[in-house]
């Protein structure tokens, strides 16, 4: 039906700054059939209130206070409480083109699928904004759409993306984990039917604040490429089920970040002990994975248990935060020379 209720599952923190743009952007679309459950996962500013005074204001809102638990607690929630036919995640910095959801539940209807995946643009510090699917793979059957997820070929980012919300009956985000995302979105493609891909950017991804940028203080980045390597372990894992000839490819890409966080994490010990364990078990038992002549060297230091590893780990970490801060001031330059003429 063309009037299909939509659940939008909206987790806040700590966007002040953006909550009110990425809400009014949601009221304003042309599906006007929506369910916005707004949910406040413990944000210490004011957001909770203005989530409070957009559910006062408008009946399809819905704001649910929980205390802080992250990303994939907040969507879990907003599924709970999801009655819609679809559901689409969208998170409180980003905001939609007007007709965004119109497009999306018309090409659902009109081609009987489960999912209906749109393209996105990327909006930078400076004010720039970029498409970032113009170069996606032309990808016809849900069969190649699904493979191209499993690989990464198009991203498994889970915003951007109208569900059918029965998809997701048996599956939730994982807790406590970065790039969950890519955790569960390839096993839910795969329960879909029909899928239907565009290009077309209807979801504009914000990536304007530079303070959000990891920029090395926390060592953030080490949790970043553990994740990593968790979500391409599920991605071998599904493959050995649904496409065997992209197992290579998933076992890979996972030795690859295994590798990079435990490198980045030797001498400072932001993994526990469980979790370097299950990635050294991993890399013993993907011996013959096709790897880079320095990854194979720095395997082989994790794997030994080398004094050198430390060394190692503390000459990489050096060069990704430099990495990091010339991104960051390279962003805030930007913003600040487009300020200055505006």
């Amino acid at each position: 039906m063309e009037n299909s209720l939509v659940t939008i599952i909206i987790p806040v923190y700590k966007v002040e700054k953006y909550i009110r743009r990425c809400v009014d952007s949601v009221l304003a679309q042309s599906h006007q059939n929506l369910q916005i459950i707004l949910v406040d996962d413990g944000s210490p500013d004011n957001c909770g209130k203005i989530c409070d005074s957009y559910m006062k204001k408008d009946s399809r809102v819905k704001t649910i206070h929980q205390p802080n638990g992250g990303l994939s607690i907040a969507r879990n929630t907003g599924l709970e409480y999801a009655l819609g036919e679809f559901v689409y995640f969208l998170d409180s910095d980003d905001y939609l083109a007007p007709d965004a959801i119109e497009i999306m539940v018309r090409l659902a209807n009109e081609n009987h699928a489960d999912i209906v995946m749109a393209g996105h643009n990327r909006v930078e510090a400076d004010g720039d904004i970029h498409c970032d699917s113009s170069n996606w793979p032309y990808l016809q059957t849900t069969g190649e759409i699904k493979k191209a997820i499993l690989v990464n070929d198009i991203p498994n980012f889970a915003w951007g993306k109208l569900y059918k919300k029965v998809l997701w009956d048996n599956y939730r985000f994982p807790e406590h984990i970065v790039m969950e995302d890519m955790y569960v979105v390839a096993f839910v493609f795969y329960k879909a039917e029909n899928i239907v891909i565009t290009s077309q950017p209807l979801y504009f991804y914000s990536n304007e604040n530079s303070g959000s940028i990891m920029r090395g203080r926390n060592k953030d980045y080490i949790r970043l490429h553990y994740g990593q390597y968790l979500g391409w372990k599920r991605h071998e894992e599904l493959a050995r089920d649904v496409s065997p000839d992209a197992i290579p490819t998933c076992a890979q890409k996972a030795v690859h970040a295994a590798v990079r966080a435990l490198s980045l994490d030797a001498g400072v010990s932001m993994l526990n002990k469980e979790e370097v364990k299950d990635a050294r078990l991993f890399l013993e038992s993907e011996e013959n994975c096709h790897l880079t002549t320095a990854e194979k060297v720095v395997r082989w230091l994790i794997l030994s248990n080398s004094f050198l590893l430390p060394v190692i780990g503390s000459i990489q970490r050096v060069i990704l935060e430099r990495q990091i801060k010339k991104r960051v001031q390279k962003i805030e330059q930007k913003a600040y020379n487009r300020r200055k003429l505006s």
